[in-house]
């Protein structure tokens, strides 16, 4: 019994401790929300070689996009309006918006190229 005693009298005083600090009773804490990835932003330069209305989205024949990706052609999405407004053959600016794999077109302006 003389082993036990101390052993009790530690229980009885841990136990209120440990019965607050586990918020026995209260609503659990929401679990963290993951943050989405943030959007980056690239300057484009290109010309349009097909609009794909259907598809809603422009070919684009760009030069390369520093930090991003090296020349190519590639197909971007873009706003109805735009798609609409532009036509194949046509040289442009716009900014490349980009969220994880996802890559889509803002503020799309058609240039004058000189030959």
């Amino acid at each position: 019994m003389k082993k036990l005693l101390p052993f009790l009298l530690a229980v009885a005083v841990a136990t209120p401790v440990v019965a607050a600090t586990q918020n026995f009773g209260a609503a659990p804490k929401p679990a963290p929300v993951a943050a989405a990835k943030e959007e980056q932003r690239f300057p484009l330069k290109g010309v349009i070689t097909a609009v794909y209305a259907e598809k809603g989205t422009l070919l684009i024949k760009h030069e390369e996009i520093p930090g991003l990706m090296k020349a190519m052609t590639m197909a971007f999405r873009a706003e109805d309006s735009v798609l609409k407004a532009v036509k194949q053959g046509q040289a442009i600016t716009a900014t490349v918006i980009v969220r994880e794999d996802d890559f889509w077109l803002e503020n799309v302006k058609t240039t004058n190229v000189k030959k």
